[in-house]
């Protein structure tokens, strides 16, 4: 495992991508095993308000969490990594950022 990740904790932000969209989220249940580590945790999606900013690439938005928002799990791998349930370890998706929130649509598509 990667001795400088960031260790996940409720609470915290995350950032679901999907393709080249990313999404925001707050962590709300973390699962540790029994010698301490976290082997899993679920994320609920949070809303993004647009605050202000030019488009496409240097708006900014304001981040609240959503008691309605989808709530995703993600579990420990043996890469050191956590990719989302029921994703293989091998697919490109399922990946999440741990410690910060962004909200990006990519205008391409």
């Amino acid at each position: 495992m990667n001795k400088k990740a960031i260790v996940p904790e409720v609470g915290m932000g995350a950032t679901v991508g999907s393709g080249s969209d990313c999404y925001p989220a707050t962590i709300i249940e973390v699962n540790k095993g029994k010698d301490g580590v976290v082997t899993s945790f679920a994320i609920q999606w949070d809303t993004a308000k647009n605050v202000g900013g030019e488009w496409p690439h240097s708006l900014k938005y304001e981040y609240e969490p959503n008691p309605e928002g989808t709530i995703t799990y993600y579990t420990l791998r043996k890469t050191g990594r956590y990719k989302q349930k029921g994703w293989a370890l091998r697919s490109p998706g399922g990946g999440i950022g741990i410690g910060h929130r962004r909200y990006y649509q990519d205008p391409s598509f």
